[in-house]
């Protein structure tokens, strides 16, 4: 049920998708100039990098993340309070988040052997099989 929350909230949140815009037009701006601007998108574990980015022209080193978070307060006001208020969209997505891809094979291979076992149980019986367990 995590994993389809979430799932569903990224493809259906357009706080998410503000964001997530924010987070590749950032990445093209540094990366201008070379052969990985202009991108059309990045894969999820170039998020996990956006906080080591420092501005070195502003005092105090300003991160990636500030001046993104600063962008969406600018572009799209108050959405970020929503974004993370408790119980919100970055919950459902950070319980997903806590899933490994090996726990969900596991339980993916348990859910189709009782589905199996189940079919064996349901098979249907041919008449002639009916008439023979039939108990009246």
């Amino acid at each position: 049920a995590d994993i389809q929350a979430a799932c569903e909230v990224v493809f259906d949140c357009a706080i998410v998708k503000h964001l997530l815009g924010l987070a590749l037009f950032a990445g093209n701006y540094l990366n201008g100039g070379t052969p990985r601007g202009r991108a059309d998108g990045f894969a999820l574990e170039a998020l996990g990098q956006l906080r080591t980015v420092k501005s070195s022209s502003v005092a105090g080193g300003m991160t990636l993340v500030d001046y993104m978070t600063q962008q969406m307060e600018r572009t799209h006001p108050g959405e970020l309070v929503i974004l993370f208020a408790p119980q919100g969209v970055a919950d459902t997505i950070h319980r997903a988040s806590r899933w490994n891809v090996s726990d969900l094979a596991q339980g993916l291979a348990s859910l189709r052997q009782q589905v199996v076992a189940m079919e064996m149980v349901v098979r249907p019986q041919s008449h002639d099989e009916v008439a023979e367990n039939a108990v009246f």
